[in-house]
């Protein structure tokens, strides 16, 4: 059942859009000043993007506290986002008792083996999966603006290519996935031979076949839903 619209003013609105069963509702927020906010909000330089970090090589133990670190930003993020705003205006810090994700921002999973790393991009308002970074450049779905890039600053990059593909599970697929410790590896070696199979014309089928949807599998839908937070993590 959609929470109804709350109205903070009236030059802004704020709608929240949730379903009772999920355990973290992801929030869609929109703020209309005047027209305005939206040009406003590309123009915006981006801030640093909060970072998590996965150890491919303790899998077992690494990966329940990464989904528990960001779980704990998540409340932390709101509780704040909450106590900044006037009374008159504010929030609940919980929708239905149960945690909803910040309206704004992006955040990054560093997939670590060896001495290799893929960062994996998401947004935090609907936890979207929107690319990776490997090697210094970053491979993005259509579903990315261009301002949700973390600056030069925290991460570099020499170039942004885009995936052509949107983050929507028709277009990445992720049907007839397996869900395993060695899963992680097929999906990080990809990633990290991505130039090199985009030159030779075969890269995106190879991404496609089950490495895209697989940080959407893992991360996003397990901090959605704790039912199949606690199946995968078995």
């Amino acid at each position: 059942m959609p929470v109804a619209p709350l109205r903070a003013k009236k030059s802004s609105q704020v709608e929240i859009r949730a379903r009772k069963q999920k355990d973290v509702i992801t929030y869609w927020c929109r703020w209309m000043v005047d027209g305005k906010r939206e040009n406003r909000k590309k123009k915006q330089k981006m801030k640093d993007a909060t970072v998590f970090e996965l150890d491919l090589g303790n899998l077992r133990g690494g990966y329940e506290v990464l989904l528990s670190e960001i779980l704990e930003t998540i409340k932390s993020e709101v509780d704040q986002m909450c106590a900044r705003q006037p009374a008159f205006q504010r929030l609940p810090k919980r929708i239905f008792h149960k945690l909803y994700t910040p309206p704004e921002g992006v955040f990054l999973v560093r997939l670590v083996l060896n001495d290799e790393v893929i960062t994996l991009l998401f947004r935090w308002s609907n936890l979207y999966f929107l690319g990776f970074h490997s090697k210094n450049i970053w491979y993005l779905l259509k579903d990315c603006e261009s301002w949700e890039v973390p600056p030069r600053s925290q991460l570099f990059y020499d170039d942004i290519k885009s995936l052509g593909k949107s983050g929507n599970y028709h277009d990445i697929g992720g049907f007839n996935i397996m869900i395993g410790e060695g899963q992680f590896i097929h999906c990080f070696r990809p990633f990290a031979g991505v130039a090199e199979a985009l030159r030779t014309g075969g890269g995106l089928k190879a991404l496609i076949s089950a490495p895209l949807s697989f940080p959407a599998l893992v991360i996003s839908e397990p901090l959605r839903f704790l039912p199949y937070r606690e199946w995968i993590k078995t």
